[in-house]
């Protein structure tokens, strides 16, 4: 495989073209060995480990975002399950709840009043007192 060949094929995985899975594995097959091949030059072995790293980069993202998406479905169902989906769907939903250390995070600015407004209302209440 020439090496204009494997730059074609980091190119369309970047990019996602829409390859059939059989091309797929050809491909990742082809590449593995001109790896394992003691006649590639080192180029070729370079481009090679291009391309395929090209190729996991996307696949970790793919599983990285189906994750996200069925930690969110989970969490709706709870939610639901609890009666409280209504109000916490508008954060699931933004994709600003991320979850960290099983946690939701708040987006920020949303339901958080700025700290002026908290501290003048407690000036407030204690001058009526």
């Amino acid at each position: 495989m020439k090496r204009a060949d494997m730059k074609m094929i980091e190119t369309a995985a970047k990019q996602r073209w829409a390859i059939p899975e059989s091309h797929r594995i050809d491909a990742v097959e082809a590449l593995m060995q001109i790896l394992a091949s003691v006649e590639s030059s080192d180029r070729e072995k370079i481009a090679a480990t291009r391309a395929l790293v090209a190729m996991d980069v996307l696949n970790q993202k793919d599983e990285h975002e189906n994750q996200l998406q069925s930690d969110r479905n989970r969490f709706l169902e709870i939610a639901q399950r609890l009666g409280i989906r209504k109000s916490v769907e508008p954060v699931a939903e933004s994709g600003a709840g991320d979850v960290i250390e099983g946690t939701v995070v708040r987006p920020k600015g949303k339901g958080q009043r700025p700290r002026a407004k908290k501290k003048a209302k407690k000036r407030r209440s204690r001058s009526n007192d």
